[in-house]
């Protein structure tokens, strides 16, 4: 349940749904399959209603673990409770498309990452962004569509999540790479990093915007210049990748 919406019609509706919850011997048992059941044991000595509220409470806050808890209420026969926690679990309905650049971000009630919950994230600047823009010219038609708005719609979603953020356009793979060591070998005093490709790709490659058939950058070689071994900088702090290009090939 990781989108604040709909966790906050669970929690308004939160007593009236566990008041049908059956604690049952095979519920119990079944539980110990749960990821959260680590935390079983710090309510041995709670009432049954006390578990009920520590257990639905910590064991749905994220969308896998609940979807596990529903079916375990299934299996044990409490298939209508099982249904209404799927229905507290469903997304949000996607916001509608906007062209604008200026995008305002909500930001969560509770930060939290599987079951750890968070990642220490209170550094100011939160972390570095860097976002690279590239044309994409469809093969064998003479259009190349410019993606000028979409870096820069990035950049200020980044910029309200309070990173520093750097938007590099229309780069070969040289430079692209060339750009990429340099965060990979400087000090990083953020909490967290953000690289994120929008342009062409095929094949597990990004392509640059000299020549988009042979200027191309595997993918994995993006990867292992931020891993663990060659980024010490960013040891044990969350990175995140995106690429906004197609796979498939050409």
């Amino acid at each position: 349940m990781e989108q604040d919406n709909p966790r906050a019609n669970y929690i308004i509706n939160f007593y009236n749904f566990i008041n049908n919850i059956n604690l049952s011997h095979k519920f119990m048992q079944l539980l110990q399959s749960h990821p959260c059941a680590y935390m079983l044991n710090y309510n041995q000595l709670f009432t049954d209603e006390a578990k009920k509220v520590f257990m639905f409470l910590e064991f749905t806050r994220d969308r896998d673990p609940c979807n596990k808890l529903a079916e375990i209420l299934t299996e044990s026969g409490q298939s209508g409770a099982a249904q209404q926690l799927r229905e507290y679990n469903r997304s949000e309905q996607p916001m509608p498309y906007q062209d604008q650049i200026n995008l305002d971000v909500n930001r969560a009630i509770i930060l939290r990452s599987a079951t750890t919950r968070w990642y220490k994230m209170d550094s100011n600047p939160r972390g570095r962004a860097v976002i690279f823009v590239q044309d994409i010219k469809y093969t064998n038609e003479p259009i190349v569509v410019n993606l000028d708005n979409e870096g820069l719609r990035f950049k200020h979603i980044f910029d309200q999540l309070g990173y520093d953020t750097q938007i590099h356009m229309r780069k070969s793979c040289t430079e692209i790479m060339s750009i990429l060591i340099e965060y990979a070998t400087s000090e990083h005093p953020g909490d967290s990093f953000i690289m994120m490709f929008t342009g062409h790709g095929f094949n597990g490659n990004i392509c640059g915007n000299d020549n988009y058939e042979h200027d191309v950058l595997p993918i994995q070689n993006v990867l292992d210049l931020f891993s663990e071994k060659n980024c010490l900088a960013l040891q044990s702090k969350p990175k995140v990748f995106l690429f906004n290009c197609c796979r498939e090939s050409m």
